[in-house]
């Protein structure tokens, strides 16, 4: 074990990393990252700077959720932040999620009701399906419930084919 973490490897998950940062040292790291990059757009896992990917993924989601405090929302709003990522994630379940996503985003603002959108795509009810199932076995990760939970118009968690 003590040779995975001295090549990097983390044990811990993305709530880990953000509790035990320093809120201040971490906005001294991002700073940093953005002078010599200019985004804010950083992988979760970078050797450069350890944790801090891992860190402004979950700055995100806290913000995305209504959880980041407010005085570290000023901050980041201080140095504009970009609240919203532009890296997209290559596993399977993410692009299938964006997928959906869009789908259920267009039919809401089209003034759709999402259950009837399922109900003529069935691949995409069939998708939401696998989730909630992967959710009841416990295989669904609480980053990607949270992700579900963002999918406008629909409780997935009650979905049926």
């Amino acid at each position: 074990m003590t040779h995975l973490t001295e090549l990097g490897f983390r044990f811990h998950s993305l709530e880990d990393v953000y509790h035990e940062c320093d809120f201040d040292e971490m906005m001294v790291k991002l700073r940093t990252y953005h002078e010599e990059f200019g985004t804010f757009q950083i992988p979760k896992s970078t050797r450069r700077i350890p944790k801090l990917g891992a860190w402004v993924t979950m700055v995100r989601r806290l913000y995305r959720t209504g959880e980041l405090p407010l005085d570290q929302v000023e901050k980041m709003e201080e140095i504009q932040f970009e609240w919203v990522s532009t890296r997209k994630c290559g596993s399977s379940l993410m692009s299938r999620y964006r997928e959906v996503l869009e789908r259920l985003n267009g039919a809401v603002e089209d003034g759709l009701e999402v259950e009837d959108v399922l109900s003529e795509e069935e691949e995409l009810r069939k998708w939401i399906y696998a989730q909630k199932c992967a959710y009841e076995n416990g295989k669904l990760s609480d980053s990607r419930i949270q992700y579900m939970n963002d999918l406008p118009g629909i409780d997935w968690r009650n979905i049926s084919v």
